[in-house]
């Protein structure tokens, strides 16, 4: 019998915490169902996504949906979230939804996010990833961790390091003022508004770069300045190999850096107050903390605890009943 389809939709070009999130759901579904990433446009080759078989949808939407015949569709990102409420719930597709953003949207951006909101009853499952966000979206959202396979542990990277878009609700330009109240070089991963970074001192910038795997192992701590947070996957992704975080408490962040083990928090944002966290965290960093900062991650967000409710939010436990 081969393996129900089902489909992770969202709009991408770009690596983000949304793209991890789908990387690591296809991984840990694979065993029970087909998972395949679909990108609704065609910008080329995706720069994380591709070596997970992400493709464009082709002819369109609709087509792609009534060709392929997916079990269920779980859409991330207000763009595809809207369009598969709208075009394919009418063909009585199973959709499910996850809310990632945990930043006040402007502009147009905030009619999306209202349009999002006030059509959250088409779809079957809305999940989010802290409870102030299923409490936003309403019509029952539940939430539903952000989950990571354990890794390896790293213990002899010394960069102090950023990783992520350079936009506002993740604080990259309080990096400035970060490194010279620490004295340190911060590495800086990721790209997006260079303007306040570029040329500064003590800032290196590396850009965007097509995975971080190859970077953790020169890591010794991760440092997340952020304004706005849902539960961010490079926290996740740090923790997992035994990598502390030192951060502003926003979002689910509590969550990961539960104890002294996993870094530290900063209720608010001082940029002395954010500087001492770090030395103070890298002062103490050893092999033992280090492994039971990688044993909350594998307790609090194991795959295997997301893999019950997302069965049953794409209906596969009904399809192998039937198949019994």
């Amino acid at each position: 019998m081969n393996k129900p389809l089902v489909w992770q939709l969202l709009d991408s070009r770009d690596i983000g915490g949304i793209e991890s999130h789908c990387a690591t759901l296809k991984e840990t579904m694979d065993p029970i169902a087909d998972v395949q990433i679909r990108l609704l446009c065609e910008y080329g080759p995706h720069p994380s996504l591709s070596a997970y078989g992400a493709k464009a949808l082709s002819p369109g939407l609709i087509r792609a949906y009534l060709d392929e015949k997916p079990v269920a569709i779980h859409t991330h990102g207000y763009k595809a979230t809207l369009l598969a409420r709208t075009l394919l719930r009418p063909f009585g597709a199973r959709l499910c939804t996850t809310y990632h953003a945990g930043e006040t949207l402007k502009g147009k951006m905030a009619l999306y996010g209202w349009l999002q909101k006030h059509t959250g009853f088409l779809s079957q499952q809305n999940f989010a990833v802290n409870p102030k966000l299923a409490r936003q979206a309403g019509w029952g959202s539940q939430v539903l961790d952000n989950f990571i396979a354990p890794k390896a542990l790293a213990l002899a990277g010394k960069q102090i390091a950023f990783a992520g878009r350079l936009s506002e609700e993740k604080g990259h330009d309080r990096l400035p003022e970060i490194a010279a109240s620490l004295g340190q070089v911060i590495d800086v991963y990721g790209d997006g508004d260079r303007s306040g970074l570029e040329g500064k001192a003590l800032i290196n910038l590396h850009g965007a770069v097509s995975s971080m795997t190859p970077h953790w192992e020169n890591i010794g701590v991760l440092i997340m300045p952020s304004r706005h947070e849902g539960l961010p996957m490079a926290a996740l992704e740090a923790i997992s190999r035994g990598i502390p975080v030192v951060a502003c408490d926003v979002g689910a962040l509590n969550q990961i850096v539960a104890n002294p083990d996993c870094g530290e928090l900063i209720t608010q944002y001082q940029p002395e107050a954010f500087a001492q966290a770090i030395q103070s965290v890298l002062n103490r960093r050893s092999f033992g903390q280090s492994s039971q900062c990688r044993a909350h991650c594998e307790a609090r967000f194991s795959p295997a605890r997301a893999l019950t409710r997302l069965r049953q939010a794409y209906g596969l436990q009904r399809l192998e009943e039937s198949y019994a």
